[in-house]
């Protein structure tokens, strides 16, 4: 198990397509979609991936996206394999926890 930080992309829906191709090559987890006046994905990225993700979000929409990021909790995300999804098991309370690499230490 990893620390995540729950994510909220906002973006139009020209920028979805972009973005959408991406995410699944990221070790990340989407948990809902929106899509209204705009599209909106909540997501949730290992704490050491956050700032890159962000990064890497803003230089392909060209800095045309919304990130929100969230406290950083332990919420059960367990890395897969590199360049795959994670998976979460959703705990109901958000406490602080003890600060763990993506090889689970």
């Amino acid at each position: 198990k990893i620390s995540c930080h729950p994510v909220t992309l906002k973006m139009a829906y020209s920028l979805y397509g972009k973005v959408s191709y991406q995410l699944p090559q990221l070790p990340i987890l989407q948990q809902n979609a929106d899509f209204g006046d705009t599209v909106t994905l909540s997501l949730l990225v290992p704490a050491g991936l956050t700032a890159s993700f962000q990064a890497d979000m803003i230089e392909l929409t060209n800095g045309e996206i919304s990130i929100q990021v969230g406290e950083q909790f332990c919420g059960g995300c367990r890395p897969v394999a590199a360049g795959t999804a994670v998976i979460h098991r959703k705990t109901t309370t958000r406490t602080p926890c003890m600060r763990r690499t993506m090889e689970g230490r």
